[in-house]
């Protein structure tokens, strides 16, 4: 029987911001993407964080799907950072 159901409204349990962060902070080093272009790791991770938020809001009102959000939270932040998606959609496709 459940006695507790405990509810993170403010963060306070888990940072999903931070972990969020250190999450995209590895994938820029992982995968190297100072090497296609981008400039920063923060760079690409307020871009990402605010086309992130975008895509969201739009899902909540139903005007994407799931599957649009999750691959176009990665794809949409690049070319405002100068990333060309035609060159090289093989390593795009190893962080999505």
């Amino acid at each position: 029987m459940i006695k507790h159901i405990f509810f993170d409204l403010d963060h306070t349990i888990w940072d999903f911001d931070r972990n969020a962060e250190e999450t995209l902070h590895e994938l820029y080093t992982h995968y190297e993407l100072q090497k296609l272009g981008l400039t920063s790791a923060e760079d690409f991770i307020t871009t990402y964080t605010e086309n992130n938020h975008l895509l969201w809001a739009q899902y909540h009102v139903g005007s994407i799907t799931k599957e649009t959000l999750r691959s176009e939270r990665f794809k949409k932040p690049l070319p405002s950072l100068g990333y060309r998606l035609n060159l090289c959609r093989s390593n795009l496709k190893k962080i999505m």
